[in-house]
């Protein structure tokens, strides 16, 4: 059985070392043990000091790698839950990089707190510098789902001419629903309000992964930050609103009854910030694409074959 505990203190990154008990528990547990599985020729597991903070980090390669990519979670979640998607890259020969966020997952930092997105970028910057020296081949596709893919997004944004050949946003948050009525409550909210208690949402009919996140996964962040609904707001209005477009594939999946990200919105906004952006709705999917019904991943896989 996986204890959260157990593994909260990982030594420093290492080439190849997933054979200690308690990294085999965490994945094993999350079914992430991918070289057990003849997915991976090796994985290597532990913590980066970057951006000020420690960031547990997760190296899979690939069979006869032909390239690499790095995926993002969203808020509240961790790199683990990430697994159909990292198990798709694997089969067609990509190694994955993945990583939690600050605050999320077993990395360093207050639970869901984040003062500044520009936080986010200190750390994925970091990361990407650091396996520029590890890796032997650029990357070629970064992704994020929800919040991660925010951070992606914006990682693009930042530069003059993107160092990655693809992005890939999966249901990326831009503005969340009800998002004028969330700035009004934060408006008139008591300043020592710190956090808010996380309402479960459905996010997904696949009823198994939905039961696993509410009553099973030790690593799901209980609380909103009212920090981090600000350091939103800010990001939206300063580094989203005065970035510049730039041109490279992009690949939008967006649900169709996402009730969390306001989709038809966010599209528009982000075809301003990449004109090559396709968006691929997928009718009847909820947020959590990646861990939607094997009929949606089945849409979603589709729709990735076409642009990787």
């Amino acid at each position: 059985m996986f204890d959260a505990n157990a593994i909260i203190n990982l030594p420093p990154f290492s080439p190849g070392n997933a054979q200690q008990p308690e990294i085999k528990a965490y994945l094993s547990f999350y079914q992430n043990d991918f070289a057990a599985k003849g997915l991976a020729e090796s994985q290597s597991i532990g913590r980066l000091p970057l951006g000020g903070f420690s960031i547990f980090t997760h190296l899979i390669t690939a069979m006869s790698a032909k390239g690499c990519v790095l995926l993002l979670h969203g808020y509240f979640d961790h790199s683990a839950n990430l697994r159909p998607l990292t198990e798709y890259f694997l089969r067609r020969g990509f190694s994955v990089i993945l990583f939690d966020l600050p605050g999320h997952g077993l990395s360093s930092g207050d639970k869901s707190v984040i003062h500044s997105f520009q936080e986010y970028q200190a750390v994925l910057e970091a990361l990407i510098a650091y396996f520029k020296q590890q890796i032997d081949f650029p990357l070629s596709l970064i992704g994020g789902h929800s919040t991660g893919g925010a951070i992606a997004m914006q990682y693009i944004l930042n530069q003059n001419t993107p160092d990655v050949e693809k992005l890939l946003l999966i249901a990326p948050l831009v503005e969340p629903i009800a998002w004028p009525w969330i700035k009004w409550q934060m408006a008139f909210a008591s300043p020592f309000m710190q956090r808010i208690k996380r309402k479960f949402k459905q996010n997904t009919s696949n009823e198994d992964f939905w039961y696993f996140i509410q009553h099973k996964d030790p690593l799901q962040t209980q609380y909103v930050s009212v920090a981090w609904l600000n350091a939103l707001k800010h990001w939206l209005k300063e580094d989203f609103a005065q970035a510049t477009p730039k041109q490279l594939p992009v690949l939008m999946l967006q649900g169709t009854c996402d009730n969390t990200v306001n989709g038809k919105k966010n599209a528009k906004q982000l075809i301003e910030k990449f004109p090559q952006m396709r968006c691929q709705a997928l009718k009847g999917a909820g947020h959590q694409l990646i861990n939607e019904s094997e009929f949606f991943q089945t849409l979603w896989q589709v729709a990735l074959a076409d642009f990787i």
